[in-house]
C-alpha cells in the first residue's frame, strides 16, 4: 500500500489528528466498495474525509444515511485507505469489490515523478 508522497503527491500534505472525524455513510462499515473524497477540513474537529458505499440502491440525499465516527473507524472499516489519510483536501480515493485502491490527486496538485 502506497502512501500519498509515494504516489508522487507533494504538496499539501495534511496529517489528520487523531481526534479528528470522518463523515461515512451507513453501509461503509459493512466492508461494501466506496468512493472516498477529502473536502477541506472545518475549524473543529472534522478531518475533512467523506465516504460513501457504492451500493445502487443506497439513497445517500436523507441525512440518515449517514453518521459522524472517529477518523480511525474509517481505517479500521476500510483499512486499505489508511495510508492516504494524510492526502490533501480535492483528493479521491475508491476502493473496489476486489480491494484494489484507485487514487485521483487533487487537480491542482504538484507531482513529483513517481
Amino acid at each position: 500500500v502506497r502512501s500519498a508522497h509515494q504516489c508522487g503527491i507533494t504538496h499539501g500534505i495534511d496529517v489528520p489528528r487523531a481526534e479528528q472525524t470522518a463523515i461515512l455513510c451507513t453501509r461503509v462499515r459493512e466492508g461494501a466498495p466506496i468512493d472516498a473524497r477529502r473536502v477541506p477540513p472545518d475549524e473543529r474537529c472534522s478531518s475533512g474525509w467523506v465516504a460513501l458505499c457504492r451500493h445502487p440502491d443506497h439513497d445517500h440525499e436523507p441525512a440518515a444515511s449517514f453518521e459522524e465516527v472517529p477518523l480511525r473507524q474509517l481505517a479500521a472499516w476500510v483499512p486499505r485507505v489508511f495510508s492516504m489519510l494524510a492526502a490533501p483536501p480535492g483528493t479521491g480515493l475508491a476502493v473496489g469489490e476486489d480491494g484494489a485502491l484507485t487514487i485521483q490527486p487533487p487537480e491542482d496538485a504538484q507531482h513529483e515523478p513517481g
